[in-house]
């Protein structure tokens, strides 16, 4: 048997003070076999203290609704995020 899957993921970034501060937006959905139809949005804020993008500071928000498997979605990992939820890191 086997298992078919479709997706997309879109990331913008706008900077709001040039070389300092970025905003940024996720978007992404698979569209499975089984009809669950899982998305996440997410979002931040990224703060590079040397005006570089060598090193950074960031705020992410995320919010996933139907995870196929929450447990190795690596951007969930340090959470024991259910199936739908939001965390923020």
């Amino acid at each position: 048997s086997k298992i078919i899957d479709k997706g997309f993921y879109v990331q913008t970034s706008y900077p709001l003070l040039k070389k300092k501060l970025e905003m940024y937006g996720v978007y992404s959905m698979l569209l499975d076999q089984f009809k669950r139809h899982p998305w996440e949005v997410a979002g931040g804020l990224n703060y590079f203290p040397s005006g570089t993008r060598s090193w950074r500071l960031n705020l992410h928000i995320i919010h996933v609704e139907k995870s196929p498997d929450a447990l190795f979605n690596p951007r969930l990992i340090a959470s024991l995020c259910p199936e739908s939820g939001s965390l923020t890191q």
